[in-house]
């Protein structure tokens, strides 16, 4: 059972269903949202590895180095705002903005400004479980294809799954960009 929920919202529903004895009925699975140090302090040992989060990101206390500046970023300027992969998200696309835009030698023009986003490759960070890039050339962009996989696991997010390809699918275009990757040299670690 895919929940596609945000923390908040799926916290009361999987305390719900402790409540009701489900938890061992199906196996539970969410998209990235559920990522939150709080949802897994919310939920008690019944849930142990039993609600996998596709993360995209990793854990948002793996007490790596990017993923420490962000959360003092955050706790200093939105100390109200709760940790989640949106924050991570939001925090990536800084440090991805901040680096290209910094990397502009010359006049700050709408030009160059998109020439720098164009070309960033193999963008390193600890929250990525690959590097990342803006443009693989073949017109369509799903630059993060990876994922990984967390549950919560006494009260902590943990990783229960190392990087993996998301998968190719008919109506994807997921072969024709991994192509175009190795052809390219990106996300190469």
């Amino acid at each position: 059972m895919v929940l596609d929920y945000t923390g908040p919202n799926a916290v009361p529903l999987l305390q719900a269903i402790e409540q009701q004895g489900l938890i061992d009925s199906v196996v539970w699975a969410s998209s990235t949202p559920p990522n939150d140090p709080s949802v897994a302090e919310a939920l008690g040992p019944a849930w142990n590895e039993k609600f996998l989060i596709n993360a995209e990101f990793n854990v948002l206390d793996s007490g790596l180095p990017d993923q420490n500046h962000m959360n003092e970023v955050r706790e200093q300027y939105a100390p109200d705002v709760n940790s989640s992969s949106f924050a991570q998200m939001g925090y990536l696309a800084g440090r991805i903005a901040t680096d290209a835009l910094l990397g502009i030698e010359g006049d700050i023009t709408k030009e160059s400004v998109n020439e720098a986003f164009r070309s960033v490759t193999n963008f390193t960070s600890d929250i990525f479980c690959q590097p990342w890039y803006f443009d693989s050339g073949t017109g369509s962009n799903v630059s993060n294809n990876v994922d990984i996989t967390v549950s919560p696991v006494d009260g902590v997010m943990v990783q229960v799954e190392d990087c993996f390809p998301i998968a190719e699918l008919p109506g994807n275009p997921l072969a024709e960009i991994r192509a175009a990757e190795e052809e390219l040299g990106l996300n190469v670690g």
